[in-house]
């Protein structure tokens, strides 16, 4: 079997990214580090020297490692403009969406100052990524999880297209 990007040899399926997407280890993650940077890019606007929380090791590594923003790291918030940063999947965010949609639930209001670095990038992908660098990451447990988890493997892009969906209705919820 041979890389869809680079066309390598791969020995075997390398995780999620569905059944017909194949990738090297390098590529995957070069997908990952990008598709997150897009989105912070498009979403969250940084500015040099700002200062960021980053508690848990994965949203630690891509501040340090993959954003091509010079930011200070702190680990307690000693001003209130310190931005801290979420760990919130696209998954997190599918499951929000679907309780509001069926059960009513409301949503909590983020504050101005946190950040969302994963909504792009669903559990699974995150938690590959992680073992490719020995990074600890442990995702939300939920009941819907295991339905879209199931159905995102019988239907590849469900995920995404329900996030598509959230973000078009948001307006409205």
């Amino acid at each position: 079997m041979n890389c869809l990007s680079c066309q390598r040899e791969i020995p075997t399926k390398l995780g999620y990214i569905s059944n017909c997407n194949r990738y090297c280890h390098s590529c995957f993650v070069h997908i990952i580090e990008r598709r997150v940077r897009k989105y912070i890019k498009e979403h969250q606007k940084l500015k040099r020297g700002q200062r960021i929380i980053a508690k848990d090791p994965a949203s630690r590594y891509f501040v340090e490692h993959v954003l091509h923003v010079p930011l200070t790291v702190i680990e307690k918030a000693e001003k209130k403009t310190d931005i801290i940063v979420q760990l919130e999947t696209l998954d997190d965010v599918v499951v929000v969406f679907l309780e509001q949609l069926f059960f009513g639930k409301k949503k909590q209001k983020k504050k101005s100052i946190d950040l969302c670095f994963f909504n792009a990038v669903t559990d699974e992908e995150l938690t590959l990524f992680c073992q490719y660098y020995n990074i600890f990451f442990k995702p939300k447990k939920h009941k819907l999880k295991e339905l879209l988890l199931k159905l995102e493997r019988e239907h590849p892009g469900t995920l995404y297209a329900l996030y598509k969906s959230a973000n078009d209705l948001k307006g409205i919820f």
